[in-house]
Formats: C-alpha cells, sequence, structure tokens
C-alpha cells in the first residue's frame, strides 16, 4: 500500500472507514474526497474523472466552487451508475455480528448475527419490516400494537408469553 492511500486510511479527518463494517478494506475510491463518506450515489467529475458524492458535488455546485480535486472552476459531474455498482456490491458485515451480550440484550444462546453480504443488500437485511427485513436481532415493533420493541428472534416469544395485548 502506498503511502498517500496508507495516510488516507490512517487520518481520523479522512475516509469513514468505520460507516460500514467491510469484509475487506476498501480502497480509497469508495469514499467521497470531500465527505469522506461511502459513494452510495457517486458522482464523476468530467474535468478529472474523480468521484464526488451527490451531496458534495450538489454543494459544489451550490457554492460555485471549483473541483476540489483539480481546481478547475465551472466544472460538471455526471451521476456514475458503473462505480454505483461497484460500491453497492463490496461485501459487508451486519453491524449487529458478535456485539457484547449486553448490547444484544441476550441472555443465553448465540451472540450476534452472522450475515455478510452485498453493501446494496444490507439495508433490506436490517429492514424492521416483518415481510423483508432478515436480521433476527433488529428491534421490531410488537404487531399487537402494545407497544414493545423486541429482537426479531424473540418476537414469537413475546407474542405468545409476554405481550399484554396477546390472544388467549
Amino acid at each position: 500500500m502506498d503511502v498517500a492511500r496508507e495516510n488516507f486510511y490512517s487520518d481520523k479527518n479522512k475516509a469513514n472507514v468505520d460507516q460500514y463494517d467491510f469484509v475487506e478494506k476498501p480502497s480509497e475510491d469508495v469514499f467521497c474526497p470531500v465527505t469522506f463518506d461511502v459513494l452510495l450515489d457517486p458522482y464523476q467529475t468530467r474535468c478529472c474523472g474523480n468521484h464526488l458524492s451527490r451531496e458534495a458535488y450538489q454543494q459544489l455546485q451550490r457554492d460555485r466552487k471549483h473541483c476540489p480535486m483539480c481546481n478547475k472552476t465551472r466544472f460538471i459531474a455526471v451521476e456514475d451508475k458503473y462505480h454505483r455498482r461497484k460500491v453497492l456490491s463490496l461485501k459487508v458485515r451486519c453491524p449487529h455480528k458478535s456485539a457484547e451480550p449486553e448490547k444484544l440484550k441476550v441472555k443465553e444462546g448465540p451472540c450476534g448475527c452472522k450475515w455478510e453480504g452485498e453493501l446494496g443488500s444490507l439495508k433490506q437485511h436490517l429492514s424492521a419490516d416483518s415481510t423483508t427485513g432478515q436480521c433476527e436481532y433488529v428491534s421490531v415493533d410488537c404487531p399487537n400494537s402494545c407497544g414493545e420493541r423486541v429482537q426479531r428472534r424473540n418476537l414469537e416469544e413475546h407474542k405468545s408469553q409476554h405481550c399484554p395485548l396477546r390472544s388467549f
């Protein structure tokens, strides 16, 4: 790894590598050089071919700023769907992986989600929606509308034994 890339990852004001738990360390072109967040919605500058987040590009355009990479004034950028697919295909782990038992409210049994998948699938995996969500460690609302939020893996037990609005 070259020195520039080493600095990119080590500087706390730089790449937000903790934003997601990547299976493998991503290359620096996955991050916006302005916001340092993962490029979920990348734009490519026409002047120098570098990438910016949509938010960074729109802010730079509003403020009539120059390109942050090559300093060209009055630059334009276009949505880069190829780069978006590349970023969304990176492998990540569920944020609920092997967390401390007290954080997951686990008394016994497995500790943490084992899911690994593409970044583009993470939102669906973590969804609290009972039909689309998959992570057993996400808190969901009780479908009986008792006001309780329980981990998906404990929902059936809650509905049958603990819910004050359960049917007898």
